[in-house]
């Protein structure tokens, strides 16, 4: 049985063209721009910060955490005063 053979020349391009594409693209990942900020981006973020900090005491008494879906969710109604708990909820 003939073994077929692969040209050294064609093989070696191929390997090149590989660690040329792989530099790059690693070169491309590590320079990546992960700062976004445009108007409607701090507008989320600064109402994220606002809730936060409406949620900060409520955290802190264990009334709400975070479920495992990544939601705030109420754990302990009785842990929030009577005046607060139509808000919490």
């Amino acid at each position: 049985m003939k073994s077929a053979s692969i040209p050294s020349a064609s093989l070696t391009g191929r390997a090149a063209a590989l660690f040329v594409g792989l530099a790059l693209a690693c070169s491309v990942h590590a320079q990546g721009n992960l700062e976004i900020d445009t108007p409607a981006i701090s507008a989320l973020r600064k109402a994220m910060q606002q809730r936060h900090a409406q949620l900060a005491p409520l955290y802190a008494a264990g009334a709400v955490g975070i479920a495992a879906d990544g939601t705030v969710s109420l754990r302990d109604a009785a842990a929030v005063p009577l005046a607060q708990r139509a808000q919490a909820n």
